[in-house]
């Protein structure tokens, strides 16, 4: 089993300065709260500066605290229910906790992308009146991962990750093509 850990550098500044922008938004509610006490612009200044906060903490949340692990089976376990070997695991993480965000069995697997656009290995052939639904299973931005290409009951899936070298070649090995 490779399994590899896909996350944001945290860095202290932009953490901090996340924070201190939600403390200076909620002071702002407050001072425009005595300013405008009872009028219909309070309200409406109120429930802006609260969506604000709210954004803020979804963005904390899915850019500074989320992480993806991705597992790869390399060996055949003696549990029947267990992934078949060459099965790519994809667990979205918050700590040291995960759930499992995607399971991908090497039978399914059609290419592997470079962020590039260069096909790795597999071929990406698609009828273009295909369904196609996109995974963004990363932390760091689009543009700069893998795409991994399956198909699963007649839909093209695309995975956006970001795999390790390693795990690119084990990825081949393991590809049915």
């Amino acid at each position: 089993m490779h399994q590899e850990i896909s996350e944001r550098k945290r860095g202290p500044v932009i953490d901090f300065l996340v924070i201190a922008f939600m403390i200076i938004m909620l002071i702002g509610v407050e001072i425009a709260r005595k300013q405008f006490n009872g009028s219909t612009l309070m309200t409406i200044i109120q429930l802006a500066l609260y969506l604000v906060i709210v954004f803020a903490c979804l963005f904390l949340y899915r850019r500074r605290i989320n992480a993806y692990r991705y597992t790869l089976i390399t060996e055949n376990s003696e549990d029947e229910s267990a992934y078949k070997k060459g099965s790519l695991l994809i667990d979205s993480m918050i700590g040291d906790k995960g759930r499992e965000a995607e399971a991908v069995l090497p039978s399914e697997f059609s290419a592997l992308i470079a962020p590039d656009g260069s096909v790795i290995c597999g071929t990406d052939s698609a009828k273009p009146y295909e369904k196609t639904t996109n995974y963004v299973l990363t932390t760091k931005g689009r543009k700069s991962a893998h795409k991994l290409v399956f198909f699963r009951n007649n839909v093209r899936f695309f995975i956006f990750f970001h795999p390790t070298d390693t795990l690119c070649d084990l990825i081949k090995k393991y590809m049915v093509v």
